[in-house]
């Protein structure tokens, strides 16, 4: 069995293209496929598992939690909001997100819109550094955590590390709900 500090320092990394890597051009659907699968396709769990699908974009378009292409092509801002929503969707219901994105719509949209270049860069940029703090932090923190609890039944003893994990993972989810529910609260139909 591998060592579980290597196994987590290998696989805690944000899921994050670096805006200097997005094309500023526009791209085709299948163009971004191939960009996300390039660039994000080491974290897959199984190799026959897809990043990102057309029915993916197609969907979120659809669902609102993109804003609408002008002809076929996606902006540099529809990618990094894809991008965003791949990561979000890791932890939140894609229904919190919806609600998450609709409370910020006046925030990430220009007065003709679309979207705010400076303003989807600014949250792109913002989620990638907290991305690469808590990539950073949790692994010692998990160690800390399975150690100061007396669970470490060896370093190779998956057990302890997957409890603490999945408890902050459920805790974390717990309180992004409640923080979504008082920030942008469902609107009644």
């Amino acid at each position: 069995m591998k060592d579980l500090n290597v196994t987590m320092q290998n696989t805690m990394k944000p899921e994050y293209i670096e805006q200097n890597e997005i094309p500023d051009i526009d791209l085709y659907v299948d163009q971004i496929i191939t960009l996300l699968d390039g660039r994000l396709g080491q974290n897959k769990r199984n190799q026959e598992d897809k990043v990102i699908t057309k029915t993916m974009v197609n969907n979120y378009s659809k669902d609102g939690l993109l804003k609408r292409i002008k002809g076929k092509k996606y902006s540099k801002e529809h990618i990094m909001m894809i991008l965003l929503i791949c990561g979000l969707k890791r932890g939140m219901a894609v229904q919190d997100i919806a609600r998450v994105f609709a409370g910020l719509e006046g925030n990430l949209s220009n007065a003709e819109g679309e979207y705010s270049p400076e303003a989807v860069s600014a949250l792109y940029a913002g989620w990638g550094e907290v991305g690469a703090q808590v990539a950073g932090s949790l692994p010692e923190f998990i160690g800390n955590t399975v150690n100061q609890l007396g669970l470490a039944g060896g370093k190779d003893d998956p057990l302890p590390a997957i409890l603490v994990l999945t408890e902050i993972a459920a805790q974390c989810s717990r309180a992004a709900e409640a923080l979504i529910d008082e920030s942008f609260p469902e609107k009644k139909k």
